[in-house]
């Protein structure tokens, strides 16, 4: 039942760092700035996908700190950055991790009466690093697609597995 709730785990963890890849190619693609009003919905998005399967839930086995161990210091500032941001600026409103800023507006070169623009920033992932946070997920991704294959071959080897599949539930 174990290695069940694993592989279920990691097939769920798989599908959520899918979805920060495609949220993250999208703004690496376009080279959305960080002024652009999809930058930080996306990024939101990057950052809620990629952290969800290393925290607890209900059912769902984390992944341990094995899965953290990245080949350079720039992945795992990357991703102690992003588990620090969906900790205190995305999951939970700690105002000491964002920045707001009130500024007036400016149509031609004359400042606009009664128009002022509205930015809340929150914490240092920027622009530039969006490739970095790509490769990051993506490497992520491929460690547990070997793992997942590992894991269905172990509990269900290809000659035992069915043609109509297996549901499997924890």
């Amino acid at each position: 039942m174990e290695r069940k709730r694993k592989l279920v785990s990691l097939i769920i963890a798989l599908d959520d760092m899918m979805h920060a890849e495609v949220a993250c190619g999208i703004l690496f693609a376009s080279k959305i700035q960080e002024d652009a009003t999809l930058y930080q919905p996306l990024l939101t998005a990057v950052i809620v996908s990629y952290v969800r399967p290393f925290k607890k839930s209900n059912k769902l086995i984390p992944l341990s700190t094995e899965w953290c161990s990245w080949h350079n210091e720039s992945q795992k500032e990357l991703h102690r950055q992003m588990i620090g941001l969906r900790d205190t600026a995305i999951a939970h409103s700690d105002s000491s991790m964002h920045t707001v800023r009130i500024s007036p507006v400016f149509v031609s070169g004359e400042r606009a009466p009664n128009l002022i623009k509205t930015t809340v920033g929150s914490g240092d992932l920027r622009a530039k690093n969006i490739p970095g946070i790509l490769a990051l997920i993506r490497e992520s991704m491929q460690r547990l697609d070997r793992e997942k294959i590992r894991l269905i071959n172990e509990l269900c080897p290809s000659h035992s597995l069915p043609d109509t599949g297996i549901q499997l539930e924890i």
